[in-house]
């Protein structure tokens, strides 16, 4: 254990955007922001920042001396420094004024993989982006960097089924611009997930590119899926990807093109032609990217991909249900009482089963930006993120990291259990699975330890699962006996008398227990609405659709025979 409590801070010219970014997130734990000085002061603890050009851009090192004590980060610009300060915040406890550094991390950091990253598309389709603005893009492209990410994947505007809705409070072109700026001021790399919607020739839609793109301050990647959506056989495809980056390259000369062997529904034979325009080793494209609605499964893909050409991951993390990895894959067993209830896009923390996910595919690839719809997967993108950069880390240390990265003051052992719990409720019956009561209390615990955590959105969303999730297995219980007795009736008479019997008991009220619980949901969903933006229900809180991870909009779907019997 090492006090840094009252640290001040050194930095040079190299290093004072990133000194005056640790510093605000100091202020935000201790509500005192650490001086910031060329040379250390004469007393107290301290934190370095020293540049080092031989570092690669994703490196960084620590350095600590126990005496005074210390902490020298050094990186070869500001994303490293990014990512040695944040490794201080996810390794110290901050209690009663206290800043206490839990272990010594001094070392060499180098990722394991060179793309890092996730996709925040500001679309309607989505239950949470549309909803931001550039101040929470500029948040959370901090937090995803403090576990390891060096890249955000943008969405152009007039890509998605609507041009815009009434969450969205800005311009979609000014926002794309905006949020690129805001990543480059943190020298994090920008991908453009741009598909090929609009009619036009192949000029007209290298021009089209060319004029937006070129709007932005920084794009580094262009990646064009080749389905979902994308009707073009490979052919097309692929000469309207090269013709874009010779387009783009006149404003963006370093921009990669990386297009995705996703296959369009209706073109059966569109991977092996895919394949063969691959094999011409076209110079303009850098790599291809696969995930859902995929031509080749990975290995087949890797096999049949000419060598020079990595392969970039599109991992879906965030969806349960109808996708590429649903809930317990591959064995696809998640309860039915579940899938009705959460649903697609529910909170879903499920970073063991990713864990494993994760190990399967990754031996293939140069990394991946995750595809995502909004913060109801923030959990697994943090997680996901780190493995990237050091698989190697168990699950539990990068959840606890997280619990001090995001809940400072609150334990995070039991933080990390709590999340790890939430993952194993969704095991089996919900009826059969008593965990999902002391996954509540354990969280419900904690809430009343620490009442200032009911402010956190992140928090609050693993508080709105564990209620989420009693609700659904309360009502099961209740319902389930309310059927088996309402069979026995039946099954000893089927007069009016009976059936009416049968009736009265289907239509049994809810105790007032379960109704409270079930009622505070709404005011967990308007905090998580207010702060983040995340859409619980469609009347009140504007999502896109009911499956469109409005919650409150589907747990209330049948789960057992009672509707059907009253019916």
């Amino acid at each position: 254990m090492f006090d840094f409590t009252k640290l001040s801070l050194v930095a040079g010219p190299a290093a004072a955007k990133a000194a005056a970014l640790f510093a605000e997130e100091i202020a935000l734990r201790t509500q005192t922001a650490p001086s910031i000085s060329e040379k250390p002061l004469k007393s107290g603890p301290f934190v370095c920042f020293e540049q080092d050009e031989s570092l690669e851009n994703d490196e960084f090192v620590l350095k600590l001396e126990e005496e005074r004590p210390s902490l020298t980060i050094m990186a070869e610009g500001t994303r490293g420094f990014i990512y040695g300060y944040s490794m201080f915040l996810r390794k110290t406890t901050y209690i009663d004024g206290k800043i206490t550094l839990i272990t010594d991390p001094s070392g060499r950091y180098s990722p394991d993989k060179p793309i890092r990253g996730h996709q925040l598309g500001y679309r309607p389709k989505n239950n949470t982006y549309d909803a931001w603005t550039p101040e929470h893009y500029a948040r959370y492209y901090r937090d995803m960097m403090a576990f390891g990410s060096n890249m955000c994947e943008l969405m152009p505007p007039l890509t998605d089924d609507r041009a815009v809705n009434e969450l969205m409070k800005y311009p979609a072109d000014e926002m794309l611009i905006t949020c690129s700026a805001l990543a480059d001021e943190l020298d994090l790399d920008v991908s453009i997930w741009y598909p090929n919607c609009e009619e036009s020739t192949v000029e007209e839609s290298a021009e089209i590119r060319k004029e937006l793109l070129g709007r932005l301050p920084r794009v580094d990647v262009i990646f064009p899926p080749g389905g979902d959506p994308g009707d073009y056989p490979a052919e097309e495809f692929i000469e309207r990807c090269i013709a874009a980056a010779r387009k783009v390259k006149e404003v963006h000369p370093n921009v990669e093109m990386w297009p995705s062997a996703q296959r369009p529904k209706r073109i059966r034979d569109w991977g092996e032609k895919f394949i063969k325009e691959m094999e011409a080793l076209p110079p303009e494209i850098n790599g291809v990217i696969t995930g859902p609605n995929r031509a080749f499964d990975i290995e087949v893909l890797r096999r049949r991909l000419p060598m020079q050409y990595p392969i970039r991951l599109y991992p879906d993390i965030t969806h349960n249900v109808r996708c590429e990895w649903p809930v317990h894959f591959p064995r696809d067993d998640w309860h039915f009482a579940f899938a009705a209830t959460m649903g697609r896009e529910s909170i879903n923390p499920r970073p063991v089963e990713f864990r494993e996910v994760y190990r399967m595919f990754s031996r293939y690839t140069c990394g991946g930006v995750s595809y995502s719809e909004g913060s109801n997967d923030d959990i697994n993108k943090m997680v996901w993120g780190w493995m990237d950069y050091a698989p190697d880390t168990p699950v539990v240390e990068i959840l606890e990291d997280y619990a001090r990265f995001f809940f400072p003051g609150a334990d995070a052992e039991r933080i990390a259990e709590g999340i790890l719990a939430l993952e194993k409720n969704w095991y089996g019956d919900p009826a059969e699975n008593p965990l999902i009561e002391a996954t509540l209390s354990h969280w419900e615990a904690i809430a009343a330890e620490h009442p200032e955590l009911m402010q956190n959105w992140r928090f609050v969303m693993c508080l709105f699962r564990a209620r989420g999730d009693a609700v659904i297995r309360r009502r099961r219980i209740f319902e389930n006996r309310l059927v088996s007795k309402t069979n026995k009736l039946l099954k000893k008479a089927s007069t009016a008398k009976a059936i009416e019997e049968a009736l009265d008991v289907l239509n049994t009220p809810h105790e007032e227990s379960y109704q409270t619980l079930r009622a505070s949901l709404y005011d967990l969903a308007q905090m998580l609405f207010d702060t983040i933006g995340i859409q619980l229900d469609v009347a009140n809180f504007k999502a896109a659709a009911p499956d469109r991870g409005a919650t409150l909009d589907t747990i209330d779907q049948p789960i057992t025979d009672r509707k059907y019997l009253i019916t």
